[in-house]
Parts: C-alpha cells; sequence; structure tokens
C-alpha cells in the first residue's frame, strides 16, 4: 500500500514492505536504490514519485523526461505521453496499452496522480495506491495528528482489514526528500 496527503503545505509519502519485493531481504539490501517504492528522479531532484512497479520506478528515476510545469494541463500534455512512449519503450505496457502500476508524485505541495490508463488527477488532500477506500474512510480521523501518527494510524487500520502487519513501513516528504522507517 502506497498513501499520499498533504499537511501544513508539505506532501508526505508512506509505503510498506507487505506488496513490496523487500520482504526477506537484510536492512542494508532494503535500503539500496532498485528496491524502493519511492523515487527521487536524478533530472528533477526535488520531485518524489512512488508505485507498485520498482521497475517502472527504476526507470523514471534515471531517464530525462521532467521538462514541464507542475500543472494539470502539463502533466497531461507533455509528462503522460512521455511516461507512455518510455513503458512502451521497456516493453512494460500491457496488451491494452495499460501502464503495469498507477503513480503517484509530488513536489512541494503539490500532488499528482496518473492511473494505469494515463488518467491524470490533481490531488487536493490525499491519496492512495491499493488502499483508497481505507484512506478514504479513515484519513479524515487523523486531522489534529502530525505526519507520523497519521501514517501509523492508517496503517494500522490497513493492517487490522489486512490481517498481517504491514511493518516496517517507508515514508519521504517533499521538504526533507529523506527516506525515513516509521515503527508502527
Amino acid at each position: 500500500m502506497i498513501i499520499c496527503f498533504k499537511k501544513d503545505n508539505i506532501a508526505y509519502l508512506a509505503y510498506d514492505e507487505m506488496h513490496s519485493y523487500l520482504v526477506g531481504l537484510s536492512k542494508e539490501d532494503r535500503q539500496r536504490s532498485n528496491n524502493v517504492q519511492i523515487v527521487i528522479p536524478k533530472h528533477r531532484n526535488k520531485m518524489v514519485i512512488a508505485g507498485m512497479n520498482m521497475r517502472l520506478l527504476d526507470i523514471l528515476r534515471y531517464e530525462d523526461i521532467y521538462d514541464f510545469k507542475l500543472t494539470f494541463e502539463s502533466v497531461h500534455n507533455d509528462f503522460v505521453p512521455k511516461l507512455k512512449e518510455l513503458s512502451y519503450q521497456y516493453r512494460l505496457v500491457d496488451k491494452f496499452g495499460r501502464l503495469p502500476s498507477s503513480i503517484i508524485f509530488a513536489e512541494k505541495d503539490k500532488i499528482f496522480r496518473i492511473d494505469s490508463d494515463g488518467l491524470v488527477m490533481r490531488v487536493d488532500d490525499y491519496t492512495g495506491i491499493d488502499t483508497n477506500a481505507i484512506i478514504t474512510t479513515h484519513i479524515e480521523t487523523t486531522k489534529s495528528l502530525n505526519s507520523d501518527e497519521t501514517i501509523k494510524r492508517i496503517y494500522n487500520i490497513y493492517s487490522s482489514y489486512m490481517g498481517t502487519s504491514c511493518y516496517p513501513v517507508y515514508k519521504i516528504d517533499t521538504r526533507n526528500l529523506q527516506i525515513d522507517v516509521i515503527d508502527i
């Protein structure tokens, strides 16, 4: 599960190991650049991108396709076509032309989500991948909490729905741009 939300004009993204390739890896290997579901592109180092397909994220980390303004129109008209072209080039699309995963990206206090069909959504408050029902039901109860407590509450609720633990949970924000582990 990946969640993304805004608090105090900062975007926060978090993901757990439950649905990633990180399960069973050593602590050292978990932090290696090809084992995370959140990346900072080399050519736009203030942006954070999250998704469920690590191969797509690894490609997005190194490709220079970020010469666009962070507006809905520019993301739709400039970024999505380049994203789809890269996905075709690397054979990541399915037979219907869909991307292998939705992606969320954030820069400063702006958040966008691109679904697997290329639909662009500007996010005002929160979004997630593999989780929207849980977030929509419970995020309103976290308004008074800090970012770490918000993440803990959402992941604890998710764990109870899934019947398993989501530990560890990793988070990053668009101010510090450092991946941290949150104890759940």
